[in-house]
């Protein structure tokens, strides 16, 4: 595995994205959405601030229980037009509103007629808590970013046999960011990481993809 892509958000007050390039990360996911109508106040900048960069760039939408997925997924994807997707599934911390699973699955399946491609799905124990109870065939249709930390290697939820990305830190240190931020994994036994990133992308593809 290559530990060379990290995800941010606001959260991570100044980015250089030059100096987060130069210590090696290829790859950065960045938070666009979440619930309803909220854009992360950074994305839009630091976005072509990567791609300026030389970085290739993705896009994740916070699941929220705020309104039914189709609208969350086009709002989300009338901010990310490019570079891979996500949907972020898990406990919401700020709001007594966890999206549920039919939300869920209405949010990939609105993205993947939207777009013609299922988007990856994070999470770690949400996702395991809503397959342990029934299986979901529209799940099995993403890509897996795991999130699990502390452990040699993550533990799958029901559906995969394997992970493609794996967040397995939210205290990383990268020069360019600052304070921590989360550091993630790319299975490198499913081949190279650009190809990957051109081949689950929309729109046009950023340029170092």
């Amino acid at each position: 595995m290559t530990n060379t892509i990290i995800d941010l958000s606001h959260n991570q007050a100044r980015v250089d994205f030059e100096k987060v390039k130069a210590a090696g990360i290829k790859a950065v996911i960045l938070k666009a959405t979440e619930g309803r109508h909220y854009v992360d106040p950074t994305y839009l900048e630091r976005f072509e601030q990567a791609k300026a960069a030389g970085l290739i760039v993705g896009s994740y939408h916070f699941g929220t229980g705020s309104s039914y997925g189709y609208f969350q997924a086009a709002d989300f994807l009338e901010v990310a037009k490019e570079g891979i997707l996500v949907l972020d599934l898990e406990h919401n911390p700020g709001s007594s509103s966890d999206m549920t699973f039919e939300q869920a699955e209405d949010f990939l399946a609105t993205v993947y007629q939207k777009t013609g491609k299922y988007p990856g799905l994070y999470g770690g124990n949400v996702i395991k808590a809503f397959l342990k109870k029934r299986p979901s065939p529209i799940f099995a249709k993403c890509w897996l970013w795991i999130a699990q930390y502390g452990r040699p290697t993550p533990e799958l939820p029901d559906t995969w046999d394997h992970w493609t990305m794996w967040q397995f830190t939210q205290k990383g240190t990268v020069d360019g960011v600052s304070g921590p931020c989360d550091l993630d994994s790319f299975n490198d036994h499913l081949g190279d990481l650009e190809i990957f990133w051109k081949e689950h992308s929309i729109g046009v593809p950023s340029e170092n993809a």
